[in-house]
């Protein structure tokens, strides 16, 4: 594990947050425990975001903490700057010896990186790749690649020549910033610097209220760096752009250059097949499983490409069709269909149920909330539906305890995340309104209390007695809803923090307490 709040875009440093915790809850002052090792990349890769690091607290450093740099586990090959003069350099330099085509074919762990919309889509035709290996660092946040190509990020960059900043940036700032560091955790004994025979930039003094953008931009290249597991290549269109950042990069001996002059066969890329589809078929299945775990937020649709695309190539039809279905809900879950009259109207239906079917056929935990959110737009099938919402719920449920039993951390009963209360919710609305539409039946209200509680809304829960659509007026209706309420040594039950609560009589417990004993009384 590594510590990386220094890094992140966020509105406070972590001596803040345990100021203002200590502040709130008073007692003893926690200590700040720095988590230090990197398992992801190699010593390579960290002393190149640890020289981006440098210059974001020389420049800013009233907004992250100051840590020692992170400790890579093993060394491994400096990042590569790319001297090209077009892009068919470029796309020779990394096919390596596989140079009978000037398309890239892109490997199941290998991505490049770009700055925007515009520019993923530019690639994609320059380089003639599927464009959805091909991403943009927001969308790149969170997953991690063998390699990495960050292409254009200075020559696109909205910061333009204010990145010469970094020529201002000099070995005594350095020393000072290493003074009380330990400079070995980053696996190097030393800090380096070297003055190469380089093409200088005009100087530039830095200003922290004109050059406020340069905090985002290099919080923005050290996540981009930091997405590479094994090999980083960076390659630019605008030599003027990129050259302060380049310069600087060389001085701090971090990467190797790289160009048609020295690509040779013992120093350079040319016996080194870079990029490529050299996967085995266990390669593409298990970076289909990874990119569909990671199918989230504004990378949803791209992930779930990606992992259609590696399930294709794995050799696996079904879990290539499962994917498409999960990218065609999140598709149609975006369409508004109560315009939809007639035979659209019909259509739309049927592809819903279609999608439904092809989710539920994965036998997969994941793709149930979608089928059950799927198949509530139909606007049918709503007892179904809710027993869909519930059974992810529980499943969800059961599998955190099992999770956290394997690392010793459970404590039953264990209170239900706020990802399966919003089910456990969706469920218990559902099994009410069924109930109502069908003159108030009490195995479904039931149901919806069951939800209820397992959702923690109490207050919904107690409605349901008191307003008499959980009927409790026979003595086989109200031993069922008492059994409910009765702690009996179901600890992996999703009711059982309300059987907790209800038991101690909680404060919150307090309305389903009130609502059965009047149920009891007026029996």
């Amino acid at each position: 594990m590594t510590c990386t709040s220094h890094l992140l875009p966020c509105l406070f440093k972590t001596a803040d947050v345990r100021q203002i915790f200590y502040n709130q809850f008073g007692g003893i002052e926690p200590k700040l425990l720095q988590l230090s090792h990197n398992y992801r990349s190699h010593a390579g890769v960290l002393r190149l975001a640890a020289c981006v690091v440098e210059l974001l607290y020389h420049f800013f450093g009233n907004s992250l903490d100051k840590l020692p740099p992170d400790l890579g586990l093993f060394s491994g090959p400096k990042p590569v700057i790319m001297d090209v003069a077009n892009t068919q350099e470029l796309v020779l330099m990394l096919q390596g010896a596989k140079r009978e085509t000037s398309r890239i074919e892109f490997g199941a762990h290998q991505v490049v990186i770009v700055r925007n919309e515009n520019a993923k889509q530019a690639v994609a035709e320059e380089f003639g790749v599927d464009p959805d290996w091909v991403m943009t660092v927001q969308e790149s946040k969170g997953l991690e690649f063998d390699d990495v190509l960050l292409y254009n990020f200075f020559s696109d960059s909205p910061a333009g020549d204010l990145w010469r900043v970094a020529s201002s940036y000099s070995e005594s700032d350095i020393a000072a910033y290493y003074q009380d560091s330990t400079v070995s955790a980053s696996g190097v004994e030393k800090y380096d610097w070297e003055s190469p025979l380089l093409t200088e930039t005009r100087h530039l003094d830095f200003n922290s209220d004109q050059h406020k953008i340069l905090e985002t931009e290099l919080k923005q290249l050290y996540t981009a760096i930091t997405r590479a597991r094994v090999n980083i290549f960076i390659a630019e269109t605008d030599r003027e752009s990129s050259r302060p950042m380049f310069n600087y990069f060389q001085r701090r001996c971090v990467v190797d250059v790289m160009s048609q002059d020295n690509d040779t066969e013992e120093e350079g890329l040319s016996n080194v097949r870079v990029f490529g589809a050299m996967n085995t078929v266990e390669d593409w299945r298990s970076r289909g499983e990874y990119y569909l775990r990671n199918a989230e937020g504004e990378r949803q649709a791209g992930c779930l490409r990606l992992a259609a695309k590696c399930f294709d190539k794995a050799g696996e039809p079904k879990r290539r069709d499962y994917a498409l279905a999960f990218l065609s809900f999140t598709e149609i879950d975006e369409q508004d269909s109560s315009k939809l009259k007639g035979k659209q109207g019909v259509e739309f239906k049927e592809k819903l149920y279609s999608i439904t079917e092809q989710l539920l056929e994965a036998r997969d935990v994941g793709f149930l909330n979608k089928a059950a959110l799927c198949l509530l737009k139909t606007g049918e099938q709503e007892e179904y539906t809710a027993q869909l919402f519930e059974l992810y719920a529980r499943l969800s449920y059961t599998q955190r305890i099992s999770d956290l039993s394997e690392e010793g951390e459970v404590v039953l009963p264990l209170a239900q995340s706020v990802h399966e209360k919003k089910y456990f919710g969706y469920a218990a609305k559902l099994f009410a309104k069924c109930s109502e539409q069908r003159g108030i039946k009490f195995d479904l209200s039931l149901d919806a209390f069951r939800n209820y509680v397992s959702a923690g809304l109490y207050e919904e829960a107690a409605e349901l007695i008191t307003s008499e659509k959980l009927a409790t007026n026979n003595e086989e209706s109200l031993a069922a809803v008492l059994e409910m309420c009765v702690l009996k040594g179901e600890p992996l039950e999703p009711t059982a923090p309300f059987r907790k609560d209800f038991k101690h009589k909680t404060e919150k417990a307090r309305p389903i307490l009130d609502a059965v004993k009047n149920a009891m009384m007026d029996y």
